[in-house]
């Protein structure tokens, strides 16, 4: 989700374009130039609408009076005219100096004019609803005098309006009543609130209902304010002049153009840090060097619209399809995994073996902090028997002279991630054939746990000298920390790679998690191009046992290399799918020898890539390196449909609000729908393939790695997701998708 180029109108105008504004009522937004034309545009497709010469002189500013579907428009030649729907002109206003800025102020259906050193006040004229009548009075009806300079700019918000100048002050004006009327009156002025003078004004509402104040001067700095004028935030100085300034009113973010710069500088408001490198609308502004030189905004309509030096327009819009972050690294990242309690923290593994812990920072939903886990002290933990060493080197070799399963060569790279919540355990695949598990640093945890005992053991203390009285037993006896307590100590704490299990003889691709009812540390199903399935007490790191006959012909779980695993808590199954063009569901069980075959999914006509469990429509997804998806029957007994798209899949996830099946294509991210299987999301943005993509249910946010050595994050897919209506079960989609028994 972002602002992405929707369209742009070419040489709009025969001249300089110096305003826009947006027509909420017509859906349209109208342009003025330094000729006196005005020309109206669909906001939608940016088709022309309307053009009318309007003035004689160059247009300084617009505005809008909603509730009468008027537009008004302000000229150095000193007038200022009323327009109805249809270009009609209703009123002209006649000043006797040249017209700066406009705003129209809802609360007191006033017109503020801005002019050299004051601002003027219009009043709606009784009878004014009349279609013949003229809208407002012919004199101003008051004067504010608050500027010794022209009055560049004007905003109001709600029951304030705020006025900035040349001079460099900005000034707050709030409404009051007076004998049955409603005026304005000056509340607050900051004289210095630039060392230059002011051009741009504005006024932007976050999500929590706070309102700040954006003003931008020559002397290269962008600021932001209270509602009484009290500095919150300066950006600059930078380094060239300021050709645009404005508010993204859809995602509360500022934004900057500079004369000669091919992007805009994008600001959070809310922490004060500069975000442009995290989203796609720098990205994207970088690689078409539109050359931008102002810029304009909409409150209703959530659009902007740049103009550039060739007078062109330029429209961005809102669009969930691309992505909300984009955060870069040095290696390409590919497994994922997250922790969902608070605060929450995301993992990504590395082709080099690294892995990077992402943690959002609290004051911008756009910043992450990073920390890395170095494969390095993850390689020092590797113990190995001779057996295992032997025939790890065994399979390298075969390997290098092609006679064994998968890529010839070495490597470190990770394969897979898993956070196991109980135990805050991160489990990781890799390459080389070794599973690393990370926990938090003991020492840290330990210390944490003596912090918190220290101070329930001072409270204690001062609520025994303060309340006498108190029995013992009314007080009770210390409280130890708890589980929520020893989580909290875990966030201060860092990573520590606790051991390796080095069971495997070659790469590992398949990880699942078997929760234990009576213990806080659970299972582990492991497999890989060895083509084994080892199951491990994450207590310790144990071997428990691995699949062998009569579950399974000399132990191996499949014809050709395990790509991938996945486990039902539901039906106590786990499946895993396999380059040989198949996969498999069998019925988990502690003891090796009874993970009996349950059914073997069959109808790809290539390496299935990739499986995964949909919990909501009780149903296995499978795709293929030929391009297709299969949806299974829970017991393997049917395949209930399949779809094709066009690229190799080399990701699937399962949304874990709703169901939907989420998909990496190539680069193209999509989202279909978890019962009609009609995609309802096409999300493009990576240069490179995707290599794994995550649900983040608490942030409602997906998460994206890709070989183009991003991390993405876009937001989730909240449209209704209902059940149709049932259908005769037991039809296959496909006849050459079908169920073979164990």
């Amino acid at each position: 989700m972002a602002m992405v180029v929707s369209f742009s109108i070419p040489s709009a105008h025969s001249a300089t374009i110096c305003a826009v504004q947006f027509l909420p009522f017509k859906r349209e937004f109208v342009s003025a130039s330094e000729d006196g034309i005005l020309k109206f545009w669909e906001a939608d497709s940016g088709k022309p609408s309307g053009c009318l010469h309007a003035h004689l002189g160059l247009i300084t500013d617009l505005a809008v009076w909603s509730e009468n579907r008027m537009l008004l428009s302000a000229s150095v030649d000193n007038t200022i005219k009323l327009w109805n729907s249809v270009l009609e002109c209703h009123q002209i206003i006649q000043v006797e100096v040249p017209v700066y800025s406009l705003a129209w102020h809802c609360r007191t259906a006033q017109l503020l004019v801005g002019l050299e050193g004051k601002l003027m006040v219009f009043s709606e004229k009784e009878g004014s609803q009349l279609p013949t009548g003229q809208f407002l009075k012919d004199r101003a009806e008051y004067r504010l005098v608050e500027h010794s300079d022209i009055v560049a700019a004007i905003a109001s918000f709600e029951s304030r309006v705020y006025s900035a100048g040349f001079d460099s002050s900005l000034a707050a004006y709030e409404t009051y009543s007076e004998r049955g009327r409603e005026l304005i009156r000056c509340i607050a002025r900051k004289k210095a609130a630039h060392s230059c003078g002011i051009s741009f004004l504005d006024v932007g509402q976050d999500a929590t209902g706070n309102i700040w104040v954006l003003t931008g001067s020559y002397d290269r700095m962008v600021r932001v304010w209270s509602t009484d004028l009290h500095g919150l935030f300066s950006f600059g100085p930078h380094n060239h002049d300021l050709k645009g300034v404005c508010i993204s009113h859809r995602l509360n973010q500022v934004w900057v153009m500079q004369e000669s710069r091919p992007a805009a500088i994008i600001y959070d408001p809310k922490s004060g840090e500069n975000v442009s490198q995290a989203l796609v609308t720098h990205e994207e502004m970088q690689s078409k060097r539109m050359g931008i030189l102002s810029l304009f905004s909409s409150k209703e309509l959530g659009d902007i619209v740049g103009t550039t030096r060739k007078r062109d327009l330029v429209v961005w819009k809102y669009d969930k399809g691309v992505p909300i972050v984009i955060n870069t690294v040095e290696h390409a990242q590919s497994p994922l995994a997250y922790t969902c309690k608070v605060p929450i923290l995301i993992f990504s593994g590395g082709v080099d073996g690294d892995i990077v812990k992402w943690e959002k920072q609290q004051l911008s939903s756009l910043s992450f902090s990073t920390e890395t886990l170095w494969f390095s002290e993850a390689v020092s933990k590797v113990r190995m028997t001779e057996e295992e060493r032997f025939a790890r080197e065994e399979a390298r070799r075969n390997e290098k002279s092609g006679s064994g399963n998968g890529p010839a060569g070495h490597s470190v790279a990770l394969t897979r991630l898993a956070f196991v919540e109980s135990c805050d355990y991160l489990v990781a695949g890799c390459e080389d054939g070794n599973i690393y598990v990370w926990g938090f640093d003991e020492t840290h945890q330990k210390a944490h746990r003596e912090m918190m005992r220290m101070e329930q053991q001072s409270l204690q203390y001062r609520s025994a000298v303060n309340f006498m009285a108190v029995s013992t037993a009314m007080m009770g006896a210390p409280r130890t920390p708890s589980l929520e307590d020893d989580s909290a100590g875990n966030r201060v704490a860092g990573f520590d790679c606790l051991y390796a299990l080095c069971h495997h003889a070659s790469s590992i691709t398949a990880l699942a998690i078997i929760p234990q009812m009576a213990s806080k540390f659970p299972y582990l199903l492991t497999s890989g191009w060895d083509r084994r399935i080892v199951l491990w007490n994450l207590q310790g790191g144990k071997m428990v046992d691995y699949l062998r006959p009569p579950a399974a012909v000399q132990g191996k779980a499949a014809k050709d290399i395990v790509t991938d695993m996945a486990y039902s808590r539901e039906l106590k199954l786990f499946a895993y799918s396999s380059a040989d063009k198949k996969a498999y569901i069998r019925k988990f069980s502690k003891q090796g020898n009874e993970m009996l075959l349950v059914a073997e999914l069959s109808g790809h006509k290539s390496e299935v890539t990739t499986i995964a469990w949909n919990k909501f429509t009780m149903a296995w997804v499978t795709a293929s390196a030929d391009y297709s998806v299969a949806v299974w029957a829970s017991h393997g007994e049917s395949c209930l449909t399949t779809f094709r798209l066009n690229g190799w899949i080399s990701a699937l996830s399962i949304d874990r609000q709703n169901g939907c099946i989420l998909i990496g294509a190539e680069n193209v991210f999509w989202v279909f729908h978890p019962y009609t299987f009609q995609h309802v999301r096409r999300c493009k943005g990576h240069g490179e393939r995707i290599t794994s993509i995550l649900h983040i249910p608490e942030l409602d946010q997906y998460v994206t790695t890709s070989w183009d050595k991003s991390v993405r994050m876009w937001h989730s897919y909240t449209g209704v997701v209902e059940k149709p209506e049932e259908e005769e079960e037991g039809a296959d989609s496909e006849s050459a998708f079908r169920f073979t028994g164990p």
